[in-house]
């Protein structure tokens, strides 16, 4: 209560204070799916949500104090103009949970009905105060103040969660050995020295461009025979043609991409991380941090090279990288179902909200995928006309699970389970070639090319269980991926036949850049991509070796 001395001014009016309550329970799932998925989102997003929510509340309000205020001329315009906004908020978050029984979906859920219902709801409630029900109904000023009460809490401590996970991640990065030891300068050879204390094979120039095409679940051929009947023979036979070298033997260290891309980049084991991690979190954003600020790129920067980095499709880890000195950005007009596919959150509340009403009127997800695949294809070539050397890195989210793709490189109508691999690798194949002869032709030197599977497929169903371990054909499976590496000037042997991902740039760099970086041992882990910190190791014979803790415990 204010108290107010004689003379003085009427206390200051909060009516439009308790009135903001509709922007907090606007935004509080918002930041409250963001809170329960640490890692799926990144934060420009769920800002960008935030504060299209707050300017859609801010609207709706507007149009419904201005209808009650022409209606009444009642004082209790804001507080009602409040109460029906909130009204439209859960009708707009909820409806489709909503167990209507008899009452058809449709007709609540459609925003004209929802709108009328909302406003029926409120004037009714108003009306019947004005009718002599004031003893029965709570004052609006009351029901404000406590909405604007419980709403501020439940956005406080939403916040609060997002802000603890954000400092708890600081802390395992700043605890981690792991990221102290990545940070540390790549280790390098005395020139003429190689690390045997013999002469080195070294060849230090020409320096050349270098490209990562990250093909994302890209298996070996031997498994593609195997699971799926696909000869994937005439492909390699192709790129040999060209002077690729494809290991006989290689194998992924993590069985999930996260792991696997982390792993490659800062040509590093990870299962470390897992020290100052709990088993049970599902929060990858400590890996996703070494992933974004990786060894290779800090690196090739102090060899001369700027870092071109092609976003992917949809997939968060990668669809951004703040030390790029360039992101490549084909599209030269603003898409709202590109928009929401890439970004995580707001692809889930399209599809759990009333907007997804509008969603069979925009452009598929199989639409937006191939449209984006088909452009890093055609856009990575012209990183070869610049004549500054260049580190390029692209996550082509193709050949996996979910095929998006026909042969011809069309977009599916709808997926066609695991038979759809023979239609999306044969387009993945075409624009792989391709993309690899034009870059070959208009390099002046000829670059470093890597094409690299992060892991095999899951024909298996390796991730149907939270917590099994995989039996021996799932991990075969699963461990066994593609690649492919262009390396000119360099002697047959330089990647050898059996290896594993982890060793892939070690290699490239002691030859071309004269570091003494030596090969890791070979060991792989498995985890489940939804908790990447409980890793079982696997042996060379892919045997399951030891398991830690279940999540929670």
């Amino acid at each position: 209560m204010v108290v107010l001395d004689e003379g003085s001014k009427r206390a200051p009016d909060v009516r439009w204070l308790r009135a903001t309550y509709p922007a907090m329970f606007a935004t509080f799932p918002i930041i409250g799916v963001a809170a329960n998925n640490p890692g799926y989102y990144r934060l420009i997003d769920v800002l960008v949500l935030c504060l299209i929510a707050i300017v859609a509340v801010a609207v709706l309000y507007g149009i419904a104090y201005a209808f009650i205020r022409t209606l009444t001329r009642s004082d209790s315009g804001p507080d009602v103009a409040a109460l029906v906004s909130l009204v439209a908020i859960a009708l707009f978050y909820f409806y489709g949970p909503l167990p209507l029984g008899a009452v058809k979906g449709w007709a609540v859920a459609h925003p004209v009905y929802s709108l009328a219902i909302v406003v029926a709801i409120a004037m009714g409630c108003y009306f019947a105060k004005k009718r002599g029900m004031q003893r029965k109904l709570p004052a609006m000023s009351t029901v404000s103040r406590f909405l604007a009460l419980t709403g501020g809490i439940l956005v406080c401590v939403s916040i609060g969660r997002l802000a603890y996970d954000e400092i708890s991640d600081i802390v395992a990065i700043h605890r981690s050995e792991l990221a102290r030891d990545l940070a540390r300068p790549v280790p390098m050879r005395v020139a003429g020295v190689g690390s045997d204390g013999g002469s080195s094979g070294g060849a230090l120039t020409p320096k050349r461009d270098i490209y990562i095409i990250l093909l994302d679940e890209y298996a070996a051929t031997d498994v593609y025979r195997e699971r799926y009947g696909y000869d994937n023979r005439p492909f390699e036979d192709s790129l040999r043609a060209l002077g690729f070298h494809i290991p006989r033997d290689l194998r992924s260290n993590y069985a999930n991409t996260l792991l696997s891309i982390t792993s490659l980049l800062n040509f590093a084991q990870i299962q470390p991380i897992a020290n100052v991690m709990s088993p049970g979190s599902k929060d990858f954003t400590p890996v996703a941090y070494l992933m974004e600020h990786n060894r290779t790129e800090r690196f090739l920067k102090s060899q001369g090279y700027r870092f071109v980095f092609f976003p992917s499709a949809w997939y968060s880890p990668t669809r951004a990288n703040s030390d790029a000195d360039e992101e490549y950005d084909p599209y030269k007009h603003f898409s709202l179902a590109r928009a929401m596919r890439r970004s995580w959150i707001a692809q889930y509340f399209a599809g759990i909200t009333m907007f997804s009403k509008l969603r069979p009127r925009m452009a598929t997800e199989n639409e937006v995928d191939a449209e984006h695949e088909m452009r890093d294809f055609a856009g990575i070539p012209s990183i070869a006309a610049d004549p500054r050397l260049t580190f390029t890195f692209v996550h082509v989210l193709m050949p996996h699970l979910g095929y998006k793709v026909d042969s011809t490189c069309a977009p599916l109508v709808r997926s066609p389970g695991i038979t759809g691999l023979s239609g999306e690798l044969h387009c993945l194949n075409y624009q792989t070639l391709k993309m690899v002869h034009a870059l070959i032709a208009k390099s002046s030197v000829q670059p470093i090319i890597i094409l690299q599977g992060d892991h095999g497929s899951q024909s298996l169903k390796q991730f149907v269980s939270y917590t099994a371990l995989p039996n021996t054909d799932q991990a075969r499976e699963r461990f066994r991926p593609f690649g492919a590496y262009y390396l000119p000037g360099s002697p047959a042997g330089v990647i050898p036949d059996s290896t594993s991902i982890v060793n892939v740039l070690r290699y490239v760099f002691d030859y071309y850049f004269n570091t003494d970086l030596k090969p890791l041992p070979n060991t792989m882990y498995y985890s489940h991509w939804m908790y990447p910190y409980r890793m079982t190791e696997v042996d060379a014979n892919f045997h399951v070796v030891r398991q830690r803790a279940a999540p929670g415990k």
